[in-house]
């Protein structure tokens, strides 16, 4: 069974659900031009020295945008401090790292010691690193990130039991379907997706997610 903390590999690092939950709520917060360019380098756990085992336990991210100037990394750490990360832009350490973000989730139960260490010096309005300097983002808001069991990620079956329905729908013919209102079709669809969901032994919540996120396109609004 899926939880919070179910560890997977998603955008090529580890990272549990919670994490990655928090991690797409912050990233969809961030402008299209930027997103297109931002790379997870480092999940956890991992075990980078240069990391200090700050990715030691869980909820901890590293990314890089490419050719990301200062402005951009600026613009992304507001966006996942907006979350609930304590997120600060690493400038290039020359033998150490490149210029990078890094993220913790604060309040996530399983953080490495030094990454909670990270999380209370963030509260402080610090930079998290060795010495706990100002950090230079005076915008830290003190938000915890609320999981709910619908934010996991729509798997390849939930994904294929809503094109199923919705294209069993569209190929209906003349048979007075089309008649309907646009909000009766999306019901039709909503519930024929949850019955086709309930035969794989599927999460409703997620496939609930997916319809709402069709609804504009079907004209339900």
């Amino acid at each position: 069974m899926s939880t919070p903390y179910t560890l997977g590999t998603h955008y090529g690092v580890p990272m549990d659900n919670l994490t990655l939950a928090a991690f797409e709520a912050g990233l969809a917060k961030v402008p299209a031009s930027i997103r297109a360019r931002i790379r997870v380098t480092q999940g956890a756990p991992s075990g980078a020295t240069a990391s200090a085992g700050t990715h030691a336990g869980r909820g901890a991210n590293d990314i890089i945008i490419s050719g990301g100037t200062w402005q951009e990394y600026r613009i992304v750490e507001n966006a996942f401090r907006s979350v609930g990360f304590a997120f600060w832009y690493r400038a290039y350490l020359p033998g150490v790292w490149p210029a990078h973000g890094h993220m913790v989730l604060v309040g996530h139960r399983y953080l490495a010691r030094s990454a909670y260490q990270q999380t209370l010096s963030y509260r402080r309005g610090r930079n998290g690193l060795r010495g706990d300097g100002d950090d230079p983002n005076n915008r830290n808001p003190h938000v915890i990130y609320k999981y709910r069991s619908n934010d996991m990620a729509l798997s390849k079956r939930d994904a294929r039991a809503i094109a199923r329905e919705v294209w069993r729908y569209e190929m209906s013919g003349d048979s007075g379907v089309k008649k309907e209102s646009a909000g009766e079709r999306l019901r039709r669809i909503r519930v024929s997706a949850m019955e086709a969901n309930e035969s794989v032994g599927r999460d409703r919540g997620s496939v609930r997610q997916s319809l709402e996120g069709i609804e504009d396109t079907l004209g339900g609004k």
